[in-house]
């Protein structure tokens, strides 16, 4: 990662190496919202023939999509250690203009 694209933590706001820490994360994180009609069309499928033989024969519809577009995140080490990626999520969210 070039200089460049480095930005503070998204958990505590301090540069990911701070405290001279070596390591770091790049979180890629993508909300995903359930295709509830396609699920149940694969469901129905599934119970009317085998569910090996269902998933060779059904549509192959996308069972999840994606809501907005995918976030990297930075975090740093301690940060990283002590965080759920729901928390991370949040204070990207609150972070953005």
């Amino acid at each position: 990662m070039k200089q460049n694209e480095l930005k503070p933590c998204c958990c505590c706001g301090q540069g990911v190496m701070h405290g001279n820490q070596i390591l770091s994360t790049r979180v890629l994180v993508t909300r995903m919202a359930a295709n509830l009609p396609a699920i149940r069309r694969q469901h129905g499928l599934e119970t009317m023939i085998a569910a090996a033989l269902a998933f060779h024969m059904g549509t192959q519809e996308d069972l999840l999509k994606e809501l907005g577009k995918e976030e990297t995140l930075l975090v740093c080490d301690s940060c990283a250690m002590t965080t759920t990626i729901a928390e991370l999520w949040e204070k990207a969210q609150e972070s953005k203009p």
